[in-house]
């Protein structure tokens, strides 16, 4: 079961609101034990406007709602309730969760922090206390920013960091997939990982702030919902800055280029080698070696041959003038070396250029395969921080 928790927003100068909203929040968790009050107090302003505070608390609000796994109850809310009880009371009718409420101050978890202006802009410091331990759960600060609503924007996101601890025992499982390797994987600001990722990653349900990002890409931000003991998938297309997809498309084109060029010299070469081989250096070796060497060795066995008993005129010729068939036999086999040489040097040239041919081929990348995915991004309407598949 998905466990649920309620917020109440409260004024540090009014005692009774707080005491009003918990007893709402108690009359609740009667019904759900599953839902414990938090409450968030307003920020303390240092050296800020007026209105600062105030401005700076309800984008905390903002932010867990959009967090998805509270349900808060602001300031104007717990007002309205208090006009309710009122009413009721003015009606004689007794209103037993509000009554309560004067009893359940003490709440366990609390949302304390400040507001500075400074020089350089506008800072907030939030804490997460246990009030029962006594002690700090989580602490988030945002960066200084130069306008209040630069840093509203950072406490919405801030606060919901802030409550993670409150959520461990709620966990779900985020798996990001993209084409690119070797691209970070940064959930609330913490790198977790890089794609392609061994397995799921583990995290708190609720809300998350996903940033995937690789050097020469544009970086994909978004938020992802995580929900208890499921899996969440999220496609993420990384979209090429115009300087990496020219660069990619020159590398990649030459690559092609050389596998191509390799591809084609290892075949031609190879095939120039077997016909080496077999159509020149193989007849010449059958009709003008082989038989000369049988000669000369008969004739080294049986001086009186009778040149006559050859049929081939080869042959005969070698049996009948045995100094020129020596002479003809050693220039052949001359020949033959040579042709032979030649034979394995087209041999080793087209295992080079098979080699290189292999490297292009494993190496080099579609030179088209950006262009391609812009286009369709283009053509599709997506922005270029949208996730999805």
């Amino acid at each position: 079961m998905v466990t649920f928790r309620r917020v109440c927003v409260v004024s540090n100068s009014t005692v009774r609101l707080l005491a009003l909203a918990c007893a709402v929040l108690s009359g609740a968790a009667l019904a759900d034990e599953q839902r414990p009050p938090i409450a968030v107090f307003d920020l303390k302003g240092i050296s800020t406007p007026p209105m600062a505070a105030e401005a700076a608390s309800i984008a905390m609000v903002r932010g867990l709602r959009e967090l998805e796994a509270f349900e808060v109850m602001s300031a104007d809310d717990l007002r309205s309730l208090i006009s309710i009880d009122r009413q009721r009371q003015l009606q004689g009718v007794e209103s037993p969760a509000l009554a309560a409420g004067v009893q359940v101050l003490g709440v366990r978890h609390q949302i304390v922090g400040t507001l500075t202006k400074t020089e350089g802009g506008f800072s907030a410091e939030l804490r997460l206390l246990d009030t029962q331990e006594g002690k700090v759960i989580a602490q988030k600060s945002t960066p200084t920013v130069a306008t209040l609503e630069a840093v509203g924007k950072s406490l919405a996101s801030v606060v919901q960091e802030l409550v993670g601890p409150l959520l461990e025992a709620e966990q779900g499982s985020l798996l990001v997939r993209t084409r690119e390797e070797g691209a970070e994987l940064q959930v609330d600001g913490v790198l977790r990982g890089s794609t392609p990722m061994p397995g799921p990653l583990s995290l708190p349900r609720g809300r998350h702030r996903l940033t995937v990002k690789k050097d020469g890409f544009i970086a994909r931000v978004g938020e992802v919902t995580i929900k208890k003991g499921q899996l969440t998938l999220e496609d993420a297309i990384l979209v090429p800055s115009p300087e990496f997809v020219a660069d990619y498309n020159r590398r990649n084109a030459r690559l092609r280029i050389g596998a191509y060029v390799g591809t084609g010299l290892a075949v031609a070469t190879i095939v120039s080698a077997l016909a080496v081989d077999r159509l020149v250096a193989e007849p010449r070796y059958q009709n003008a070696f082989l038989p000369r060497q049988k000669v000369l060795e008969a004739l080294s066995r049986n001086p009186s041959l009778d040149p006559s008993s050859f049929i081939d005129p080869v042959s005969a010729d070698c049996a009948a003038n045995p100094a020129g068939c020596r002479a003809e036999l050693s220039s052949t086999a001359s020949s033959l070396g040579a042709l032979q040489a030649v034979s394995w040097t087209l041999v080793g040239v087209g295992v080079v250029a098979a080699g290189a041919a292999a490297y292009c081929w494993f190496v080099g990348e579609d030179p088209k395969r950006y262009v391609q995915l812009v286009a369709s991004l283009l053509g599709a309407g997506n922005g270029p921080l949208a996730f999805g598949p």
